[in-house]
């Protein structure tokens, strides 16, 4: 039986994963090495776009610069308030307020806003092994 395949499958990866905490990513890149499949499974849930709430600034100020204005439109388009202020909060004065202008009246299909999503999450694992970005999510076992 592969090990993609045995009982409690990729979340409960991911929940174990997550109690490694600063070890995660050694821990992480061992799973890729033997189970590529399974390893993107686990990423795709340890790290879905609703955890850059729980991202530094200065992490978060490293997306902005790095990912094209429109691809953050239309992620923050398809994400809750807190999300967009998060966002925001990093942006300086004036790039907040023609972003929020340009948010306001922007439209984006819910393939183009998904697209979007997964190129910023992207960037953000990029700048997570970076040492760029950190991201504290609080659970039972510990945090990311």
């Amino acid at each position: 039986i592969a090990a993609s395949e045995k009982v409690g499958g990729p979340e409960r990866a991911a929940e174990i994963l997550r109690a490694f905490g600063g070890e995660l990513w050694k821990l992480f890149e061992m799973i890729r090495d033997r189970e590529p499949e399974l390893a993107q499974k686990i990423e795709d849930i340890l790290f879905p776009f609703e955890s850059l709430l729980y991202a530094n600034n200065r992490g978060i100020q490293n997306i902005i610069i790095s990912v094209d204005r429109q691809t953050l439109l239309a992620a923050l388009y398809g994400s809750d308030e807190s999300l967009k202020e998060k966002f925001l909060d990093n942006m300086p004065q004036a790039m907040r307020a023609a972003f929020e202008e340009d948010l306001s009246i922007s439209e984006f299909s819910p393939t183009d806003v998904e697209k979007a999503k997964e190129e910023i999450i992207k960037k953000a694992k990029q700048l997570l092994k970076e040492g760029k970005l950190v991201i504290n999510i609080e659970s039972e076992e510990g945090s990311i």
